[in-house]
């Protein structure tokens, strides 16, 4: 689970006593303790974010670049649709 450092730091969260308690019955379940589940839940929701920040160049780009190929797809539909419909008009 979270790695084994000193720490120094405290953050103090005030919580509902039924969200404390099935956080109690989950670290026991798991047999962790409280810091440890906060901890390693904390480092997962930051490097999450971290992750997200450090990418969303890379994805905003690929974003563009698929709704111009979906654009170049619609008109290439719709190009078809015109000649299809002028050819269908002149059959007998």
């Amino acid at each position: 689970m979270a790695t084994k450092v000193v720490k120094e730091e405290a953050i103090r969260v005030r919580v509902d006593k039924e969200l404390k308690d099935r956080l109690k019955k989950m670290c026991k379940d798991k047999k962790i303790t409280m810091s440890e589940m906060i901890t390693f839940m904390i480092e997962n929701e930051v490097k999450s974010y971290e992750f997200k920040l450090e990418h969303s160049d890379n994805v905003e780009k690929r974003i563009v670049a698929t709704e111009k190929k979906l654009l170049k797809l619609k008109e290439k539909l719709n190009i078809n649709k015109k000649e299809i419909g002028m050819k269908s008009r002149w059959r007998f």
